[in-house]
């Protein structure tokens, strides 16, 4: 699964909900079916994204900080490993018109993704 942050300021939340996927991976497959988690934070700040790395250093999950607008979801896309777990934890929403932002996740999650507001 790849977790996708979009705006993700300090990864405080972030942190969170890994170390809640990873607690639910473990217990529901054997050490030999893990499935690998991908976490990669987003942001237009390039010190946030890093700030976000850093908070996530010790989790045993592959990271690849992003930086990057919503607006870019359609390139950047191409680059997770699906499923993904797309989420929006911080104040980014309210910098965009709902209905913006909402179309340009409709359009670009398949099918098994999911979207957490």
């Amino acid at each position: 699964m790849s977790l996708v942050s979009v705006g993700v300021g300090s990864g405080e939340k972030e942190r969170i909900l890994l170390e809640e996927l990873i607690k639910k991976n473990l217990a529901e497959r054997p050490a030999s079916e893990k499935v690998p988690i991908i976490y990669y934070p987003v942001d237009i700040n390039s010190q946030l994204v890093d700030l976000a790395l850093e908070k996530a250093r010790d989790l045993p999950v592959e990271k690849k900080g992003i930086v990057g607008f919503i607006e870019d979801m359609p390139l950047l896309k191409e680059h997770w490993r699906l499923p993904v777990l797309f989420s929006i934890l911080g104040n980014t929403f309210c910098n965009y018109e709902p209905e913006f932002i909402l179309k340009l996740v409709y359009e670009n999650l398949e099918q098994g993704d999911l979207f957490f507001l």
